[in-house]
């Protein structure tokens, strides 16, 4: 067992870069990739907006409206940009281009130690993140549907106070670091994402509560 850290206290090295491993996996970039990425950018693609410049990020998440600041030194929503060709640190997001949409969508999101008792208005607008880190805040309970819509996240690193959202049946792996309790690997309840409405699982009748969209009864 890890021992127990002062709340607040940044995660150990190994623990950011498996996290940053496991996101980076998940959005189908290989291991090898990790750190490889950002030199690959070179030359290619424009350099990141200044950190301080978060009037140019579209999203009050990242900005003054939820936390001021930019994203932590060494923290793994920096690993996990610096992973990934094209991402860019703005304020305390990373922000990627979906080139479906043709706009930038928040792949990382990183509110740790800001001092929040509840999330700010503009949250909803991380749905598209693969990481999301909330340690080190005093934040006593989420509402339920908090995370409903959040179908890409991956990672999510919560004070130890906190159960992850779904409980230990909505995802891979849960685990407990000092004052940390990091859920890795969202799992599908109702193995399809047809839309709003409740669904069969396990036995039980579910609600999209966590994050993945539910199929509707009946279909």
């Amino acid at each position: 067992m890890a021992a127990l850290r002062r709340p607040g206290a940044a995660l150990p090295p190994t623990v950011l870069l498996l996290l940053a491993l496991s996101v980076s996996a998940a959005a189908g970039a290989a291991p090898e990739q990790v750190g490889r990425a950002a030199r690959a950018r070179e030359g290619a693609w424009d350099p990141a907006p200044p950190l301080t410049a978060l009037a140019l990020c579209p999203f009050q998440v990242c900005g003054d409206g939820c936390c001021a600041g930019a994203v932590r030194n060494g923290s793994a929503v920096a690993s996990v940009c610096g992973a990934r060709v094209g991402a860019v640190l703005r304020g305390r997001c990373c922000l990627e281009r979906d080139r479906d949409r043709d706009q930038e969508v928040v792949v990382g999101l990183d509110l740790g130690n800001c001092s929040l008792h509840q999330l700010c208005s503009g949250f909803p607008a991380a749905s598209a993140a693969l990481i999301i880190d909330l340690t080190g805040n005093p934040l006593q309970s989420l509402p339920e549907d908090t995370f409903r819509g959040f179908t890409k996240l991956q990672t999510l690193a919560l004070p130890r106070e906190l159960t992850c959202p779904g409980g230990s049946e909505g995802w891979d792996d849960i685990t407990i670091d000092g004052s940390s309790r990091i859920c890795q690997g969202q799992r599908n309840p109702c193995n399809a994402s047809a839309g709003p409405g409740m669904c069969w699982w396990g036995g039980l009748q579910v609600g999209v509560g966590w994050g993945r969209e539910a199929v509707p009864l009946g279909s």
